[in-house]
């Protein structure tokens, strides 16, 4: 008769590793820095109008550059970029007065978020 044991004593081979949980070490310090980096704020400037920049280039294109024939899109575009002078300029205007204001996506840029770490900086230990 085969002995079953050594069958039971084998390790199971399952598709997903043993996560065997040890003790937390704490490479660095739980502390939030003096400042952040503000490489994420420049990822969407200059991506403005876009949508109405490709209309009157594909008008423009298809009408041999000619301006007489796709006024409709070219004062869509101007107007859209005039707008997107106004909102920067009053963004501009409100950060010279201190104004925080959320940006896209509920995130505080990274000017507002170092001028907040300032005010209120973290204790140094004392070692």
């Amino acid at each position: 008769m085969p002995s079953l044991t050594r069958v039971y004593q084998l390790p199971l081979r399952t598709k997903y590793p043993i996560i065997r949980y040890g003790k937390y070490r704490e490479m660095l310090p739980l502390k939030l820095g003096d400042k952040v980096s503000g490489r994420l704020d420049t990822e969407n400037q200059g991506k403005v109008c876009i949508n109405e920049l490709t209309l009157m280039l594909s008008c423009m294109k298809q009408n041999e550059f000619s301006q007489d024939i796709c006024t409709a899109e070219i004062t869509a575009f101007e107007t859209c970029y005039n707008s997107h002078l106004k909102t920067e300029s009053k963004k501009k205007a409100d950060e010279a007065k201190g104004i925080i204001k959320e940006a896209i996506g509920g995130r505080l840029p990274s000017q507002h978020l170092n001028s907040l770490l300032k005010r209120y900086p973290q204790p140094k230990k004392k070692s």
